[in-house]
């Protein structure tokens, strides 16, 4: 599966996208079969790249590709700090990574810790 850039978008789009992407999710979740997963990774193709690596990461592992979900979930503490300077709690931390518990990606635990020791030292979430 592979990506091609996405367009550019302006900080109004970001609310309707961030919407949109959050309902396909819970449909992943909410519906049985493959349907939700090929809509929710079409969004993702038309989205810039660097946007949305932990639902990539998702997909990428729901797909059979635990190493590219890797890839994108090393990427996604670097890319959250840049929104959000504010390190992430333990109960965020959690939440956020709520997707991958049920079927994780040989390797998570300590690339997560990794990066997140890498975009935030000093968060809770480095020591979860």
């Amino acid at each position: 599966m592979t990506r091609k850039k996405g367009p550019k978008i302006d900080s109004s789009q970001i609310e309707e996208m961030n919407k949109e992407v959050g309902e396909l999710l819970a449909r992943c979740f909410d519906e049985v079969g493959e349907a939700p997963l090929r809509e929710l990774n079409a969004f993702l193709d038309r989205a810039p790249p660097d946007k949305y690596l932990r639902h990539r990461a998702f997909v990428a592992n729901e797909c059979g590709e635990p190493s590219k979900a890797l890839d994108y979930l090393r990427r996604w503490p670097q890319h959250a700090r840049q929104e959000s300077p504010t390190p992430f709690d333990c109960e965020e931390f959690h939440n956020a990574i709520e997707l991958f518990l049920d079927n994780p990606p040989r390797g998570i635990w300590s690339a997560l810790a990794e990066a997140f020791a890498i975009a935030w030292p000093d968060s809770a979430a480095t020591h979860c």
